[in-house]
């Protein structure tokens, strides 16, 4: 019942809007290059994690860590040479419900966003990247095609198309 509530209050709270990529932006996060990455809503103190996925999107190695700031930003460098997916997973943190001013826990609960493939190297910083129920359900679609037979990124681009 607790995660039908925190999900529902997620969904409300951000009227489940994808939007569209804007021009400029990076397919990385969505954001240009050198931009703050963030969790939705502020959550602060919370742990994002960058993990490595096999070809069927299952998470695998973890890649680096990150904190979050009073403002839901984070800068996540990774500690390892990456070429597939990236799945950054938020974990713990609070946040202020912003319809009621109620604050949520997020731990023992998570969102996450996957990132298509690239060269990615040791100290490389992950930016523009926004954590959120629409990047989660993105990330659940796209293994569900990978499943079905799609290439991995194809996969990632065809749920972003479905939700947006």
């Amino acid at each position: 019942m607790r995660t039908s509530h925190l999900l529902a209050s997620i969904l409300l709270s951000t009227a489940c809007g994808g939007g569209k990529i804007a021009t400029g932006q990076n397919p990385d996060g969505g954001l240009p290059p050198g931009t703050p990455s963030f969790v939705a809503w502020p959550v602060t103190d919370g742990t994002v994690t960058a993990y490595t996925v096999d070809p069927n999107l299952r998470r695998g190695a973890a890649a680096g860590p990150a904190q979050t700031d009073a403002t839901g930003s984070f800068t996540l460098k990774l500690s390892m040479t990456t070429t597939t997916q990236l799945l950054l997973v938020a974990s713990s943190g609070s946040y202020t419900e912003p319809a009621t001013g109620t604050p949520i826990s997020v731990s023992g609960y998570e969102l996450t966003a996957l990132l298509p493939s690239a060269t990615r190297l040791p100290g490389d910083e992950i930016s523009g990247a926004l954590v959120s129920p629409v990047s989660h359900l993105s990330a659940l679609l796209a293994a569900r095609f990978v499943l079905q037979g799609t290439a991995p990124d194809a996969a990632l681009t065809k749920a972003k198309t479905v939700l947006n």
